[in-house]
């Protein structure tokens, strides 16, 4: 099953959205893509131009490559495109979805793939709103990698956090922080983590008050607990 990977069926799962009113009545739907990844996470951003949605698609002979969409101002949806032809052949869902930021016409996308039999995280940059992103650049690279990537901007950086493998079965959990070209890293461990397969979770992160917020799931004595850290 590769990392964490879950076996998906033979049937096609869809991603739609949905648009509520503050009575929480819905006002629209839509279908976004006809085939995606089962159990990766999506994960969503406002732009100057619309909100885009990062998800792992489902293509022709198992191919499980990011995929972007945005919300046009006719309230239409842009057709689906890859981030980047990555070209992952994987019979199953590898349980581990994109990441997304954006600012203004700026949109990152961070994923993790296996495209070349190893772990790998990737992350590109879009200047016109998630239409065309230069290639990619290597966030963490090794078998090391479990991915689980999450991604906020701000400060006038993008930050990206990640989880890999350990000594001893355990794993850590890393933050970079990029320029907006994504020149330049610096790298920090924040924290090591006991938990094992999917009791770690996701880790997520935010930017606000000049620091970088992190939340994750660890195990302590055999029960599940959340912790955090602030990175300034």
């Amino acid at each position: 099953e590769g990392h964490d990977g879950h076996h998906g069926g033979a049937a096609a799962m869809m991603l739609r959205a949905a648009v509520h009113g503050p009575d929480g009545v819905q006002q629209a739907e839509w279908p976004l893509d006809a085939s995606t990844c089962d159990c990766c996470t999506t994960a969503s951003a406002q732009t100057a131009r619309g909100v885009v949605v990062v998800y792992r698609g489902r293509g022709a002979g198992e191919i499980r490559d990011t995929r972007i969409v945005r919300l046009q101002p006719d309230g239409t949806w842009t057709a689906p495109r890859d981030v980047h032809r990555d070209g992952w052949r994987f019979p199953g869902c590898p349980v581990n979805g994109p990441a997304v930021a954006a600012e203004d016409q700026d949109v990152w996308v961070a994923w993790y793939t296996e495209a070349d039999a190893v772990p790998e995280l990737r992350l590109a940059h879009s200047r016109d709103a998630g239409g065309r992103f230069d290639p990619p650049v290597v966030l963490a690279r090794g078998p090391q990698v479990l991915g689980r990537v999450a991604l906020a901007q701000g400060g006038g950086h993008v930050h990206a956090a990640w989880l890999e493998e350990a000594g001893e079965g355990g794993q850590v959990l890393r933050l970079a922080r990029y320029a907006p070209d994504l020149a330049s890293p610096a790298v920090v461990q924040v924290a090591t983590l006991h938990a094992r397969g999917r009791a770690r979770g996701l880790p997520r992160l935010q930017w606000a008050d000049g620091a970088a917020w992190l939340a994750w799931a660890d195990v302590e004595a055999g029960a599940p607990v959340l912790r955090g850290a602030v990175v300034r």
